[in-house]
């Protein structure tokens, strides 16, 4: 199912996979990621936020909380 009113959030600081192994690559400040609104099940930690790469987008990622801001 796909998720509507996905929220802007921009990188403010580089996200590379030495912080975060399970990502693809490496995120850079100024680019786009939207807040993932439906479930996690739990897997996703108390100090980072659920985003994908495309709104509406099911598969989502983990990403800290202070390296995303919201726009």
């Amino acid at each position: 199912m796909e998720q509507s009113h996905s929220i802007r959030l921009i990188v403010c600081r580089e996200i590379n996979r030495n912080e975060c192994p399970w990502l693809e690559r490496t995120y850079f400040p100024g680019e786009l990621v939207y807040k993932y609104n439906g479930p996690t099940y739990g897997c996703v930690a108390r100090s980072a936020l659920a985003v994908t790469e495309l709104e509406n987008k099911i598969f989502f990622f983990q990403v800290p909380k202070d390296s995303v801001i919201a726009f």
